[in-house]
């Protein structure tokens, strides 16, 4: 892992051109207010940079000691490995970054990492959820919802849950695993900081869906959490693509959108969120240039 971290960052800028190309996501915003659009960069900007530093205090945790640079180079570096099919390049990158700098045993790295976004997705998911209990939905999907949140929460708080992964684990590769276990104090202590840069992300949403409709109504706070991590959970399609942007069309109809407006702003989230990636990308660039730099 420590040999190949380079190709990997090259190899997921390559799948993130081949789906800008592909979904036609190069298209410019048509903004009416400039200044809801600029807060909604610079909340979504401060969320990714908040998101990066999580990865320090959750390996803190378990003694495994970093700097908040490479926390955050090692989120924006791998930022584009969500574009590579199969969505764990992002996870596996950002482990790859800490083992290849650190001394750390790749399996714990990997696993904590792996751990961390459940607990990411178990919170994104709650909070996006709340928005459903004001707008009509099928019960199908509601049903769903909650199932995926409940699943979440056992593999999350439960430590028979973790106990039979492990085994299972042990079974499939013949050997002992030690997979970390997160503990409720542990989960309960890094919850603040998670909570946090998911409401950074919805309330740039919120603002970015003001800036193309002068609307600031309260529900699309919990538009962009719930879309997210459906989207993220929905591993089938890279990175997301066409599941968020569904969900977030579905949702925006649902509070009185038609459906091209809501389409258009959907597609167009894509282009702003890609700013975002962008931007961490370019942060942890520079992070990484500067002190090879120094050094």
């Amino acid at each position: 892992m420590k040999k190949y971290f380079n190709y990997f960052i090259y190899v997921s800028i390559i799948f993130l051109i081949i789906t800008l190309i592909r979904y036609k996501y190069l298209g410019l915003p048509k903004i009416v207010n400039i200044q809801y659009f600029i807060l909604s960069l610079v909340l979504l900007i401060c969320g990714f940079i908040l998101h990066g530093m999580t990865w320090k205090i959750i390996l803190g945790e378990f003694n495994f000691k970093i700097s908040y640079n490479d926390s955050i180079k090692s989120f924006g570096l791998s930022i584009f490995g969500k574009y590579i099919p199969g969505k764990l390049w992002m996870l596996l990158g950002k482990a790859g970054y800490i083992v290849k700098y650190y001394d750390y045993p790749t399996d714990s790295i990997l696993t904590i990492s792996f751990n961390a976004q459940f607990i990411s997705l178990w919170i994104g998911l709650l909070l996006g959820a709340f928005g459903l209990i004001f707008l009509k939905i099928t019960f199908l999907f509601g049903l769903f919802v909650l199932f995926l949140w409940i699943f979440l929460t056992l593999v999350v708080f439960s430590n028979k849950t973790h106990i039979f992964v492990q085994g299972l684990l042990k079974k499939v590769l013949k050997k002992k695993i030690n997979i970390p276990y997160f503990s409720i104090s542990k989960v309960l202590r890094i919850l603040p900081v998670f909570t946090l840069y998911w409401l950074l992300y919805s309330i740039g949403f919120f603002f970015f869906y003001a800036s193309m409709t002068n609307d600031l109504n309260l529900l699309i706070l919990f538009v962009f959490p719930l879309a997210g991590t459906l989207g993220i959970i929905m591993v089938i399609a890279p990175g997301g693509l066409g599941i968020r942007e569904g969900i977030i069309v579905s949702y925006l109809t649902a509070i009185g959108l038609n459906l091209f407006e809501a389409t258009t702003i959907s597609v167009i989230s894509r282009v702003w969120f890609l700013i975002g990636e962008f931007s961490i990308f370019l942060i942890a660039l520079l992070l990484k240039r500067k002190i090879t730099k120094n050094e």
